[in-house]
């Protein structure tokens, strides 16, 4: 990342049941998840994809230890993670954020705005002189009784962007689970690239939302077949990368 443009590289990868058996988590589906050599082979190809960006939102991830198994395959990263309330799945969200060449965490956490969102994590850092703050979610599927629910937790998004100072670049990355257009009041990066697929089931479920300038959109799907087999799919995920570069808006 460049100091003097402050344009920040990012990613979001939703990471499908990345579970270290080593290290079990109270879940409803931790025994769908990797056994201890399909883990080993997953933290080592999804470290493969996120090398050379600035800040990585992680989903689907068992907890912190999933994060840094991850960062030890991709080098160099700082890992933030706070628990989340998802008590049913086990599954968390985390960030990667390579700190150096100007860019500094102050803060990591997660937001009483957003309790609606069980998994979620709210990060503020800078570049430079500029300020950004990143939140990184995995929302509810729109389905059935949970229509509702994801409503409310869109709402809550809404709410905590527009409470972000305007000198702030904002930032919202994630599994929205959702393909539903123009979701957030926000640059969409799936709307740059005509909402190109991020999911094997040719589904536009990951997204980057900002309030600066999106740029360089792309995405990414893990080296595997066209139809790729359950075995591959545990070694890798069944999303794809999505990564852009940020930048402030222009004055």
């Amino acid at each position: 990342a460049s100091t003097a443009l402050a344009d920040l590289r990012v990613g979001t990868l939703n990471c499908f049941l990345c579970f270290d058996p080593a290290k079990p988590v109270e879940s409803s589906i931790a025994d769908n998840g990797p056994s201890e050599e399909q883990y080993r082979k997953k933290v080592e190809n999804l470290g493969s994809l996120v090398k050379g960006l600035d800040f990585v939102g992680l989903e689907e991830i068992g907890g912190e230890n999933a994060a840094s198994d991850i960062d030890k395959n991709a080098g160099g990263f700082r890992v933030l993670y706070v628990r989340g309330a998802d008590t049913y799945t086990g599954e968390n969200v985390a960030a990667l954020v390579r700190e150096s060449s100007g860019i500094h965490v102050i803060s990591a956490k997660r937001s009483p705005e957003l309790d609606n969102l069980s998994k979620h994590l709210v990060v503020t850092l800078t570049e430079g002189n500029t300020r950004f703050a990143i939140l990184v979610v995995h929302l509810l599927r729109p389905i059935g009784r949970n229509q509702e629910k994801h409503d409310r937790q869109l709402d809550s998004i809404r709410t905590w962007a527009r409470g972000i100072d305007a000198g702030t670049v904002v930032v919202v990355m994630g599994d929205f689970n959702d393909t539903a257009k123009k979701m957030l009041p926000l640059t969409d990066s799936a709307a740059l690239n005509d909402y190109a697929p991020t999911h094997l089931t040719n589904q536009t479920y990951d997204h980057i939302f900002t309030s600066g300038i999106l740029s360089e959109v792309q995405i990414v799907r893990p080296a595997y077949p066209r139809r790729p087999n359950d075995e591959t799919k545990m070694i890798w995920t069944d999303h794809f990368l999505v990564k852009a570069t940020v930048a402030p808006p222009s004055k």
